[in-house]
């Protein structure tokens, strides 16, 4: 009986590993990066302006918060490289 990772010549197959290591890394968008950070010094300057202000902005906050999240969430993807 043959071994289920060969093929018709006989040799086997290479494992999930070894095809892991001759593929290329995954391409990097630059835009990926910019917009992380820009998107994270926007959101982080609303959230110093506001949290320095007398009149509470609640609205103000969760958007700087959003801000920075996706901001996270860009650097995220550039890193993974999606």
């Amino acid at each position: 009986m043959k071994n289920d990772l060969s093929n018709r010549d006989g040799e086997e197959e290479p494992t999930s590993s070894e095809n892991f290591d001759n593929a290329p890394p995954p391409r990097k968008n630059i835009w990926n990066l910019v917009l992380g950070i820009a998107f994270i010094g926007y959101g982080s300057y609303r959230v110093y302006t506001l949290s320095n202000d007398i009149e509470s902005n609640v609205l103000g906050f969760v958007l700087g918060i959003g801000f920075i999240a996706f901001g996270l969430y860009d650097l995220w993807k550039y890193n993974k490289g999606i």
